[in-house]
């Protein structure tokens, strides 16, 4: 399969996350965040870029995705990816 540009990719790998696999941030969401984390140049820090989310209407607080991160089982993501 060719992918022509990176939001193609991006979209691919989240089309197969659940949507309603943990009741507060569901998988397609925390990865959502993680990939405008990593690939925005005008996020300098989390807060910033959870400021950012606020303001366009996605509500989730960053100690929310703290404790996702700690909590959140990686295996979701393997079985989802093959």
């Amino acid at each position: 399969m060719k992918l022509n540009s990176l939001a193609g990719t991006i979209k691919f790998l989240l089309k197969d996350l659940l949507t309603h696999d943990y009741p507060v941030l569901n998988s397609r969401l925390f990865c959502s965040i993680w990939f405008t984390a990593i690939l925005d140049k005008g996020i300098n820090n989390l807060r910033n870029l959870f400021y950012q989310l606020n303001q366009a209407s996605t509500k989730v607080d960053l100690s929310t995705f703290s404790k996702a991160n700690k909590t959140r089982d990686p295996q979701i993501f393997c079985a989802s990816i093959s």
